[in-house]
């Protein structure tokens, strides 16, 4: 059993190099974002994990970049991960960008996902963007079960401004009580790009192994001409 929610493929692309059979949900407030040019300096960063317990596997990544110069200012944030175990998984992904120039700022927002269980099974899942006035947001959260074996996968991402942050959390466990978990938040803020994953996995009986990456990154803005 497969539930897709197909409305573009420009996230999946971006993020995570063509991964097939995600869908999406798109908003977008004012005209598509695009990077200024020509920007004087740019910066980038983002972090990734992955684990495996037992029959379960999760992993997760993140990444954020943003430029500067005469022309204005941009900055593009997204995250994405997905969790299986046994014949069951889910994935989700969002992707956010904003940027500003003379003739004003616009921005763009989409997040998607899927979830698989074999015959038998149960897949739910949805995903929605919602414009808030001075703050979009783009949920997507996609469930899978078959028996004991469960996959879970959550992303959210929002735009406020020139503060974005994308934040995906995955899980599965399988019957035997084993448990992989990740979550990776990225933000960009300003000129300041920051990413944080967080990897646990879990056997039955054992202490859980935990596995922390981080980054930060930050871009000093050129002096006004």
């Amino acid at each position: 059993m497969t539930k897709n929610r197909i409305f573009s493929s420009v996230v999946a692309a971006a993020l995570l190099g063509g991964t097939a059979s995600i869908g999406l949900a798109a908003g977008t407030a004012g005209a598509p974002a695009t990077a200024s040019a020509p920007a004087a300096g740019s910066v980038s960063g983002g972090t990734a994990g992955s684990g495996a317990a037992g029959g379960t596997a999760a992993s997760s990544l993140g990444a954020g970049a943003a430029s500067t110069g005469p022309a204005g200012t941009s900055g593009t944030v997204g995250s994405g991960g997905s969790a299986a175990s046994g014949g069951t998984s889910a994935s989700t992904l969002g992707l956010g960008a904003y940027s500003t120039g003379p003739e004003g700022t616009s921005s763009s927002l989409s997040t998607g996902g899927s979830a698989v269980a074999p015959d038998g099974g149960r897949t739910s899942g949805r995903s929605f963007v919602r414009d808030q006035g001075n703050k979009d947001i783009g949920v997507s959260v996609e469930r899978a079960r078959d028996g004991g074996d469960v996959s879970r996968s959550r992303a959210r991402t929002t735009i406020n401004g020139d503060d974005l942050t994308s934040r995906t959390i995955d899980m599965s466990r399988d019957p035997n009580g084993d448990v992989t978990r990740t979550r990776t938040r990225t933000t960009v803020d300003g000129t300041d790009v920051t990413s944080r994953t967080v990897t646990v996995t879990r056997h039955p009986g054992q202490k859980p192994t935990r596995t922390v990456t981080e980054a930060n990154s930050a871009l000093t803005p050129p002096p006004q001409q």
